[in-house]
């Protein structure tokens, strides 16, 4: 896996975004980007290549499900999250980033990027053993109490 830094993690998400060819899966438990332009337009120019998007926040925050549903996406909720990784087709981002503005201007990060199918497939199959199988609405998921 390639090391990103604190300052390169938001540029190989939007990256990532911008190479998405059918699906992208962002997995962050915690959201606040509406002031983040540039990310937002990427994620809806996603929506105009019909692009798949597959959104998973922490279940009970309300202000990441408002956040993910003013971009059209109905989140998807996840008991306990707290894992943020981002990937599409080819490669994929695992890093301690939240999808909060303050964290790209403000937090010290660390992440890692796939370099091969190897790496892309542990990603994946985590994906797949622990948040795919919660790809279903839980009961009162707009439920913030």
């Amino acid at each position: 896996m390639q090391f990103l830094k604190p300052n390169n993690i938001s540029g190989e998400i939007m990256n990532l975004l911008d190479e998405a060819k059918e699906k992208v899966v962002i997995v962050s438990p915690y959201c606040k980007f509406d002031k983040w332009y540039k990310l937002v337009a990427k994620i809806r120019k996603l929506k105009e290549r019909n692009v798949i998007v597959e959104f998973y926040i922490r279940h009970g925050e309300k202000e990441a499900y408002d956040q993910v549903t003013e971009l059209g996406i109905t989140p998807i909720p996840v008991e306990n999250l707290h894992a943020k990784l981002y990937f599409n087709e080819s490669k994929a981002i695992v890093t301690s980033m939240n999808l909060l503005l303050s964290s790209e201007i403000n937090s010290i990060d660390i992440g890692y990027l796939t370099q091969n199918t190897t790496e892309y497939n542990e990603i994946t199959d985590f994906y797949s053993t622990y948040l795919k199988k919660q790809d279903r609405p839980l009961a009162n998921e707009t439920s913030f109490d």
